[in-house]
């Protein structure tokens, strides 16, 4: 090459090596994941005009969600490579699949609503709200119902005449008050009642002749307190079937008159008048006669017999043998045979009906051992 060329050459060659020293810093910083100083004479990017006037840089870009593992460098650098991270990028973003599908598999991880749902009920429990007037009662809790309730009792004559030979049958209305204190399914009923054994009619013992049948009229009343044990079979919240047991005792007040009786022409049996001198027989009432058919062939001085008595009222008394006119019956505090006191001890089946959570509805039926078989029902109004 010519000698004057050489200048040339030397100022092509600097120029080169200039520029490799401008390019080689560029890349490695584009190859460090960092953005190539632009040059001074270039023109500015398209958006630059958007760029703060202080010259401060934009918020950074929202996370991306990923879910696999970002592959890395020897030296700790991020890659450009695809792959995927095992946690979520974001907390409370949902697993995903390279795919970018959502990973289902896992409840706690599925960002589903469902699951949501079910993962916080396990936690926190499921809380059931009820209407006010929901029947539904907590076997943990204590409930009370304050009310009341009527029983009507039979004796039929026919169980009377188990232990005499001749009796009426025996009604008698009983009604109270009741607080019931009920926790799963048992209940305890405190009751205060009022009991009516006021009847009238024919009673002959055992081993007694025919003539000395007597006309029983009783004003006997009782106030009795007492309780009842119930266990409960509930086919539902609103119905179910009760079976236990009453307990009670209570005061005996009023009287029991005994008088000489007779059968009567009118049908039944009817009290004989009381005899107007001592000694002598009473009479039939006024327009009655003795039914001869029924007597047995006696008459009606034989039924009713002569008492002793001076003044009148001309009777033997409680307790004498003889005729009794008009006689009121001792107690037993008096060593009489009318109780001073009586009791209760009666099973009890009961079909109990809750319409809504402040009514209770009882339909009883039972047998008492002293008062009878029973049937009634009762009706109380919760207190909580």
């Amino acid at each position: 090459m010519p000698l004057q060329s050489r200048p040339w050459i030397s100022l092509v060659a600097l120029l080169g090596g200039l520029s490799s020293v401008a390019v080689a810093p560029s890349l490695a910083a584009a190859q460090a994941g960092a953005p190539a100083t632009q040059p001074a004479d270039s023109a500015p990017p398209p958006d630059a005009s958007a760029q703060p006037a202080d010259g401060a840089s934009q918020p950074p870009p929202p996370p991306v969600v990923g879910t696999g593992t970002t592959d890395t460098t020897a030296d700790g650098a991020a890659g450009t490579g695809t792959g995927t991270s095992t946690a979520p990028a974001t907390t409370g973003e949902p697993r995903r699949r390279p795919d970018g599908t959502v990973d289902t598999a896992d409840v706690t991880q599925s960002g589903i609503l469902s699951d949501e749902q079910v993962l916080t009920e396990q936690a926190y429990g499921v809380e059931t709200v009820r209407r006010g007037t929901d029947p539904y009662e907590d076997p943990n809790k204590r409930y009370y119902f304050l009310g009341g309730f009527y029983h009507h009792h039979f004796i039929p004559a026919g169980m009377i005449e188990i232990f005499v030979q001749h009796s009426p049958s025996v009604s008698n209305p009983q009604a109270g008050l009741e607080l019931t204190i009920r926790r799963d399914s048992f209940e305890i009923i405190a009751s205060a009642w009022y009991a009516d054994f006021t009847t009238e009619g024919p009673f002959l013992a055992n081993g007694d002749p025919p003539d000395d049948v007597e006309i029983m009229d009783s004003s006997l009343r009782t106030v009795m307190v007492g309780a009842t044990f119930m266990w409960s079979t509930m086919f539902n919240d609103y119905i179910g079937l009760e079976y236990g047991l009453g307990l009670g005792v209570g005061y005996v007040f009023g009287d029991l008159v005994r008088t000489e009786g007779y059968p009567s022409d009118n049908g039944g049996f009817a009290p004989c008048t009381t005899p107007i001198v001592g000694g002598g027989p009473g009479g039939a009432q006024p327009g009655d006669a003795i039914d001869v058919s029924r007597s047995g062939g006696l008459g009606i001085t034989d039924y009713c017999q002569g008492a002793s008595g001076d003044p009148a009222p001309i009777s033997n008394q409680d307790g004498e043998r003889g005729a009794h006119y008009g006689v009121v019956a001792r107690q037993w505090f008096d060593g009489g045979s009318v109780p001073n006191l009586w009791f209760r001890l009666a099973p009890q089946i009961s079909l109990r009906i809750k319409p809504i959570h402040q009514l209770v509805i009882r339909a009883d039926v039972g047998f008492d051992i002293f008062s009878g078989i029973y049937v009634g029902g009762g009706l109380a109004i919760g207190l909580n």
